[in-house]
């Protein structure tokens, strides 16, 4: 179906209320359905419904008005894109529509000859869309989507925000920023690229569907600002350069849009499904022991030449005789190679092989931290000139030779390598400047692409190398889960809290990854909490001996964190659930393994469909719920009966826990 009026377009308010622009429709309207998606246009207005939304199209000025199913509105917006704050590129352009199944095509005519294009997709669960511009040769970047002119978004009755990027979520106005270097914001890099918005009608969320070659994105002088850099770009001068595709999903609320955001990617193909838990090799959910948090305190970081193979076999075999008998994955942080940017290590750990050799007749696993994009002088990057200053430039066409050899040097068994079992891929926030940065090939990568380049070749080659190599990241965004085995928590201090939302984003974007529960530059105050809880959500991991940077580790709280490593070792494969603050849940499939209670001070590992052990770290009365269960006697180590009462229909509570014991429960479960 297409229109044939080319109106000249202006800028207003939507004039019409919604009830008589209804009434409109009830006369002469043409009407289809797609994909649950309800179409209405008549000559002049678009409507169409999904299941959480209702988009209402003024076809002469081009305005967008966005509803909730309840006709309540979000927001109103032009859909045209310009690359200053106030200058229109279409004005005195006329509009010509074309509607096409699920896909609305408008043209901005100027004396017939298109200068922009929009093509709008929309679907049952939200809605996309694709900017086709024509670029500017003699703009220094960016471009501001769904302005024209001076209007914008309708903002007038927007009450919150918030972005995925740790810590500050409802920072004004949101924007996702790679490079820490502008905004500090080093955790998630990148964070899921999608920010929300509260209004009256309640919570949506704009996202980008694809990476694009950019570092930023967010809100800005009431539009989309992305800062793509025109210069640096391939195809430039091609009659319409096309912008990634913005996504609209619509959000219970803001914890819950990042989930939205992602399954809106998977249904339209834009990323894979998650990883299949039963591809994980079994070691890879070994709990984690790092010598960064002990390197920290004993002021042995980097360079320093404490740091060093036998320093590292003492801390490993110290402690061994606290975690008796468990099997870890070692992670040797910073700086165990000469330079950054070779895999080459310094004469601190020329004995670096045998020491991972010993760890593996130990029964541990050994990853190697890596510091992404850094190239030192006398580094193998700056020896084979991949390099852009001192970044490795990952567009060169001897990259994928480098980081084969980098690889191969770390991951192989051959003699002379070291036959690790994974690496660390650390401070990828460090990917370069696209407005300062020379490419040896853009068609590759800029920005956000570069980055998935650089994470993408490291990750095939190291399973090239070593087919079950784990490879940790911190690339919280859903466009990188095939690229990365684990993401890391990153360090905090003494916010109780602060990891656990990192953990919500971790498993709303990616609800199948998993997790390093980082335990560095950790506060003593918080420890028991933190390996409470991320015994549930995360792989543990310990990184302190005798005590933290605030206090000294006594042996009743080393007694207590082992025995939750061995609760987390006992809970085996699955996915975990927040529930609440303190509340985590272990799931396989739609089975209920294991979860933290009791505000974060006690675990229940279920076994099978009549029993189950709780640990708690405190003296209390312990109150949880139970799934389909009904609990019939409690013992404890002894054997002796504990009393117990129901609260409430599901809900029980034991009394007089002890904390460092385990319990027994009895249950028997409850006809459905």
């Amino acid at each position: 179906m297409q229109s044939k009026e080319r109106a000249p377009i202006f800028q207003n308010k939507f004039p019409i209320p919604l009830l008589i622009f209804c009434l409109l429709f009830a006369c002469a309207s043409n009407q289809m359905n797609y994909q649950n998606c309800q179409l209405k246009e008549n000559e002049e207005r678009i409507e169409i419904m999904g299941t959480q939304y209702l988009v209402v199209i003024d076809k002469a000025t081009g305005i967008l008005n966005l509803f909730s199913p309840l006709q309540k509105k979000y927001t109103q917006f032009p859909l045209t894109a310009q690359f200053n704050p106030s200058a229109s590129v279409v004005a005195d352009a006329y509009l010509h529509w074309e509607i096409r199944e699920h896909q609305l095509t408008l043209e901005y005519l100027r004396e017939n000859r298109a200068v922009q294009k929009v093509i709008l997709e929309f679907h049952e669960i939200g809605f996309q869309i694709k900017f086709g511009i024509k670029p500017p040769l003699d703009e220094e970047g960016g471009i501001y989507c769904f302005k024209n002119g001076t209007q914008g978004f309708d903002d007038i009755n927007w009450t919150n925000y918030f972005s995925p990027e740790a810590d500050d979520y409802y920072v004004r106005p949101p924007v996702i920023d790679v490079r820490a270097s502008r905004d500090n914001q080093w955790i998630f890099c990148p964070a899921p690229l999608n920010i929300s918005v509260e209004t009256a009608a309640g919570w949506f969320s704009i996202g980008l569907a694809e990476l694009a070659p950019i570092t930023r994105f967010g809100l800005k002088n009431q539009g989309i600002w992305l800062d793509y850099p025109w210069q640096k770009l391939p195809h430039v001068t091609a009659e319409f350069f096309w912008l990634t595709p913005l996504v609209f999903t619509f959000n219970n609320s803001e914890w819950q849009s990042v989930g939205d955001y992602r399954r809106y990617l998977e249904a339209k193909n834009h990323i894979p499904p998650p990883k299949d838990l039963s591809n994980y090799p079994t070691w890879w959910q070994q709990p984690l022991l790092s010598t960064w948090g002990e390197q920290s305190v004993q002021n042995i970081t980097q360079k320093n030449s404490g740091y060093h193979s036998a320093w590292v076999k003492d801390y490993i075999s110290q402690q061994s005789k606290i975690y008796r008998e468990i099997p870890f994955t070692i992670v040797i942080e910073s700086q165990w190679q000469e330079q950054f940017g070779d895999a080459t290590p310094s004469r601190r750990f020329t004995d670096l092989k045998q020491l991972i050799q010993w760890c593996h007749q130990q029964g541990h696993k050994v990853i190697l931290w890596w510091k992404a994009w850094t190239a030192d002088a006398q580094s193998l990057a700056q020896k084979m000139r991949i390099t852009d200053g001192d970044f490795v430039d990952a567009t060169h066409p001897n990259f994928p030779t480098y980081v084969k050899h980098c690889c191969a040097m770390m991951l192989s068994n051959a003699d002379t390598a070291l036959n690790a079992d994974g690496i660390k891929l650390a401070e990828i926030f460090r990917v370069r400047d696209p407005r300062k940065a020379t490419y040896a090939d853009c068609s590759k990568g800029v920005g956000l692409q570069e980055l998935y380049l650089y994470l993408e070749t490291f990750y095939n080659q190291a399973r090239l190398i070593k087919p079950d190599a784990l490879i940790i990241g911190n690339a919280q965004n859903p466009h990188f889960q095939d690229v990365q085995d684990m993401v890391c928590l990153n360090e905090d201090w003494d916010n109780k809290l602060r990891r656990e939302k990192r953990a919500c984003i971790i498993t709303q974007a990616l609800p199948t990854m998993l997790i390093e529960g980082d335990a560095a530059d950790m506060s003593g105050k918080i420890a028991l909490y933190h390996y409470v809880t991320s015994a549930i959500y995360a792989n543990p991991e310990i990184e302190y001996l005798t005590k933290f940077h605030d206090e000294a580790i006594e042996p009743s709280m080393q007694e207590l964190i082992a025995k939750i490593i061995y609760f987390y070792q006992d809970k085996g494969p699955g996915y975990p659930v927040f529930m609440d603050y303190g509340w985590w849940q272990w799931r396989n499939k739609n089975h209920l393994v294991a979860e933290s209670i009791a505000k974060g001070t006690a675990l229940l590992r279920y076994r099978g469909k009549s029993e189950a052990t709780l640990f708690s770290i405190i003296d209390q009365d312990v109150p949880f719920i139970l799934e389909k269960k009904r609990l019939l006697a409690v013992k404890d180590e002894k054997g002796n009966k504990i009393e117990f009462e129901q609260i409430g229909k599901a809900v029980y509570k034991l009394n007089n826990i002890k904390h460092n014991q385990f319990y027994r429960l009895k249950f028997r479960q409850i006809p459905q």
